[in-house]
């Protein structure tokens, strides 16, 4: 498991991008992780903390404020990673939420 990689959840519910670090996820048998929603199941958005990512044809919000922690075993399955595309807007959406800036 990789920062930035997307998962979709058992039974299909939904997709989480993995942002833990490398590092981290070597020791650890939990990773933090965001969800993806849909992008029609929310309203307004701020854009520089909720970037939308394309899966499938479908838009999803990256919704940085709803950050959890799964345990490895909740994950699902391993779809690919968002890092080439996305990780730039990832790490500033996280950076805006815990740091402002």
């Amino acid at each position: 498991m990789a920062r930035y990689d997307l998962f979709a959840l058992p039974n299909g519910q939904g997709y989480v991008v993995d942002i833990q670090s490398d590092h981290a996820s070597a020791k650890l048998r939990t990773r933090v992780v965001v969800p993806l929603i849909p992008l029609n199941a929310l309203g307004k958005l701020i854009t520089d903390l909720n970037p939308v990512v394309r899966i499938d044809g479908q838009n999803y919000v990256f919704v940085a404020q709803s950050l959890a922690t799964l345990t490895t075993s909740e994950m699902g399955e391993r779809i690919g990673s968002l890092m080439a595309d996305h990780g730039d807007r990832f790490t500033y959406a996280l950076d805006i939420l815990l740091t402002g800036f």
